[in-house]
């Protein structure tokens, strides 16, 4: 195998390992929800868009349980993936390669980020079956803005990775 083959495949492990702590968070954790009032954790960048809304004391119950509920799960699927990782780098030194084992390493890692994607777009989409027409709109407005600002893009109606 040529030098140039090799450094693109650890490049290309390089950034599938990034790809994976950017996913899992701060400290492999996730993102923060509500700061402040409870709500933290899987809802990341909608927690923060949710602390924006007036929301009803029954609403802002109805969410925490909501994500109490589904946060162990997730929780869960961020620690196997770090888990993971970790275990792949300690087994496999960036000097060596051994392409079946990347291949069955990124095969388990997908596996692995289809659940989380599943888990977290159940729970966005239970959180925002809380809000009225009218807060909704309101959400759509803030992503609105923040594409306006350069913020990142979000595909479909309530469907990107905040909405």
């Amino acid at each position: 195998m040529n030098a140039k083959r090799v450094v693109m495949i650890l490049a290309t492990v390089a950034l599938a390992a990034g790809a994976t702590v950017a996913l899992a968070g701060p400290g492999g954790r996730g993102g923060a929800g509500m700061r402040g009032d409870g709500m933290r954790g899987p809802l990341g960048p909608l927690g923060r868009a949710l602390h924006r809304l007036d929301l009803s004391a029954e609403q802002r119950t109805q969410i925490e349980s909501l994500v109490a509920e589904a946060k162990p799960a997730i929780e869960a699927l961020r620690e196997q993936l770090r888990v993971s990782r970790e275990e792949f780098q300690a087994t496999h030194p960036p000097t060596s390669f051994d392409e079946a084992a990347i291949r069955a390493h990124a095969a388990a890692q997908t596996g692995i980020h289809t659940e989380l994607a599943v888990a977290t777009a159940r729970l966005r989409a239970r959180v925002l079956g809380v809000l009225t027409p009218e807060q909704l709109a309101e959400l759509d407005d803030m992503r609105e803005a923040m594409r306006e600002r350069g913020g990142p893009p979000h595909d479909g109606p309530h469907g990107g990775p905040w909405l």
